[in-house]
């Protein structure tokens, strides 16, 4: 986890089945990614806060993205919620994957583009959402 007085971002991808959860530290370091059902979504969110320290939420801007937003901000609206866009972060997403799950056998020989991961990427796009957070700040940190 994280040391003391580090940052901590809950990404989040919204979508209409699944839902990407993760814990970001703003070295970019994935602490925790997560693939729920989106009606489960709000519960989770709660029990990850109620488990990890968080700073901030990080959200996509895309698929029903509106509505959890508003749901988020009642939830928690002590924590700062930040929309961000998430163009193409499924593709970084799988990136992120085999860069946090190197490939073995077989798939270490195929090029990254054919690799298929044996597993929902939605927590690894939230992951994405909150390290593009961060990248945002450190480019622009008057934002």
């Amino acid at each position: 986890m994280p040391q003391a007085g580090e940052k901590v971002c809950l990404g989040i991808d919204p979508g209409r089945d699944k839902t990407g959860l993760a814990l970001v530290d703003a070295t970019g370091k994935v602490l925790l990614v997560e693939t729920v059902p989106t009606q489960k979504a709000m519960e989770r969110v709660v029990g990850l806060l109620s488990e990890h320290s968080a700073d901030l939420i990080a959200m996509g801007d895309g698929t029903t993205s509106r509505q959890m937003a508003d749901m988020v901000r009642q939830i928690v609206p002590e924590l700062p919620l930040e929309l961000v866009d998430e163009k193409n972060s499924t593709l970084e997403a799988r990136s992120l994957y085999w860069e946090i799950n190197p490939p073995t056998g077989l798939k270490k020989i195929l090029p990254e583009g054919l690799r298929f991961p044996d597993v929902p990427l939605d927590g690894y796009a939230a992951a994405v959402q909150a390290r593009r957070y961060f990248a945002k700040k450190t480019d622009d940190p008057a934002s």
